[in-house]
């Protein structure tokens, strides 16, 4: 729906050179459903999928690595393969859930809810290790991580948020605060600069059901467009952005309009980050 939407014609107007790497879910082979680990669904075949994208970033360590989904899981092979070329990557994970639940935490099994976990060095030991995932070594640490837009939180994910003590801006953070002080704050944090890239993972749902509903988990009460927006010009405005997700646009779910809206504001949430703010 992105490439429909015109996506890669509004990158190519931008000050970039554009390399489409094409669809990697449909160029790998094997079982996507039915495997179960403990109670982890399809770790092999989303695992497979996840190096995949991260050898393609490693194997080209000069370009600015835009990662379209599908779901959150591919963010473990994006942020690996970008952390694996370029040291001290400090990551803005955009989000209306945490994604950082291990094999013993997770509620669900779904491979969407725990990228995190695999890529945290302290939780190496947490985490049972997961067939298909044996490639994917720790290259984050805690302190590399922040969190913005958080409003479904599991209980397992909460308390390892707070063990390491993972700088996080819930909705009503930014409700009190505004998002302007917030990214303010994510910036000095980060101290993003030429030995300190950042990599952007923006997951729609982040946004609030009004703005994008085409999604498969809606929560309510979500950042309005500006604030979206505001979030990936700042990041833009840093010079240093090195890689970027945009996540979880579903156009199986919704009408035609809802489509629509969704892939407009991915599309605008990209660009804008890129350096290419929407005319209003």
């Amino acid at each position: 729906s992105l490439r429909e939407f015109g996506l890669l014609s509004k990158l190519e107007s931008t000050r970039f050179t554009v390399l489409d790497r094409g669809d990697k879910l449909k160029e790998i082979t094997g079982p996507i459903e039915g495997e179960l680990v403990g109670r982890v669904k399809n770790p092999s075949a989303v695992g497979k999928i996840c190096e995949e994208v991260s050898n393609l970033i490693a194997e080209d360590k000069d370009s600015v690595h835009l990662t379209v989904g599908g779901d959150h899981s591919v963010a473990a092979g994006s942020v690996h393969g970008h952390a694996s070329i370029r040291d001290n990557v400090g990551l803005i994970w955009v989000d209306a859930h945490a994604d950082i639940n291990t094999a013993e935490t997770t509620p669900s099994g779904n491979m969407h809810g725990m990228p995190l976990s695999l890529l945290l060095r302290e939780l190496g030991d947490s985490s049972a290790p997961l067939p298909g995932f044996e490639w994917c070594s720790r290259r984050l640490t805690s302190k590399d991580l922040v969190y913005i837009g958080l409003r479904d939180i599991d209980h397992g994910e909460l308390e390892i948020i707070h063990q390491l003590n993972i700088l996080h801006y819930t909705m009503e953070d930014i409700q009190k605060m505004g998002i302007q002080t917030v990214m303010s704050q994510v910036i000095n944090y980060l101290s993003p600069g030429p030995g300190r890239p950042l990599h952007l993972s923006f997951d729609i749902d982040s946004l609030d059901p009004n703005v994008a509903p085409s999604t498969g988990t809606t929560v309510p009460g979500g950042l309005s467009y500006d604030q979206g927006l505001h979030i990936c010009k700042t990041v833009a405005q840093t010079g240093v952005l090195g890689g970027m997700d945009l996540v979880e646009v579903n156009p199986s779910l919704g009408t035609s309009n809802d489509v629509q809206r969704t892939v407009s504001a991915a599309v605008d949430m990209i660009m804008t980050a890129l350096g290419k703010e929407p005319v209003q």
